[in-house]
């Protein structure tokens, strides 16, 4: 992977393994160096004097399709959904928050503050004061791409759904998180703000769009490659999303 920045927006360059995504442009190999200028426009890439044309086809698109909804099945999955989060996630991501039994895992002393801060964070989040909740939960963790802002990303997803499924207004839990997005990761940053959009990696993606229209089969096969994400990342999303649909009292 290469990643690209400017203005806090992402670009990266992946190979096939990593796959595609909002920010990502899937090439055959990454045999360059970092410091080549790109640029990209509707229907092409230059990678210094070598252009390389898109086709319509094979573009990825990264948002949700809604469509054929049941909410009753699509709360069944979401159901079904959490039961495989608390039975195959790590024992150290954040599912603590839906599992307090996790909790005796975080043994030593820094472990136990974290689980507290996190805790914290998240009862604010349930009294509706976000901002709060965001400032403790954001950038805390472990990881590549630390576990609060991976929780934050799913959250974030689980807005967006929120606001695509159901007639609840969340535009002011939409501009809030906007708005306190302050994590230094730029990886992390542009995760949450697709999320918030609707946008999501392919792995995410299949899994979020099974959830809405597919089978509890396909599902669970989707659900275990986002969990193989990062050493808890795909977990702590999960864990994120699953929360939000807590918060709005849709499942318990």
């Amino acid at each position: 992977m290469i990643n690209y920045v400017r203005d806090n927006g992402l670009l990266s360059l992946v190979t096939a393994e990593i796959g595609n995504g909002p920010a990502n442009i899937v090439l055959q190999h990454l045999s360059f160096k970092s410091d080549r200028r790109v640029t990209v426009s509707n229907n092409f890439v230059t990678i210094d004097q070598s252009k390389f044309n898109l086709i319509p086809n094979k573009m990825f698109i990264s948002k949700l399709s809604y469509y054929s909804i049941d909410l009753s099945s699509f709360e069944n999955k979401l159901c079904l959904l959490e039961k495989e989060v608390r039975r195959c996630s790590p024992l150290k991501s954040y599912v603590f928050l839906i599992d307090e039994t996790r909790k005796k895992h975080f043994v030593s002393s820094f472990e136990k503050a974290l689980v507290d801060r996190v805790q914290t964070g998240w009862d604010y989040f349930l009294r509706k004061d976000i901002s709060t909740g965001m400032r403790l939960i954001m950038g805390s963790g472990y990881g590549f791409t630390p576990s609060g802002d991976d929780f934050i990303a799913g959250i974030s997803a689980g807005i967006s759904l929120i606001r695509n499924l159901y007639e609840i207004d969340v535009c002011e839990e939409v501009d809030t998180i906007y708005l306190n997005i302050t994590t230094g990761n730029v990886i992390s940053r542009n995760f949450i703000f697709h999320a918030l959009r609707g946008h999501f990696l392919k792995k995410i993606k299949d899994m979020l769009q099974s959830l809405i229209n597919g089978d509890e089969n396909e599902l669970i096969h989707n659900s275990m490659n986002v969990l193989a994400l990062g050493e808890t990342s795909g977990a702590d999303f999960l864990c994120g999303l699953i929360c939000t649909f807590k918060m709005h009292e849709i499942i318990n």
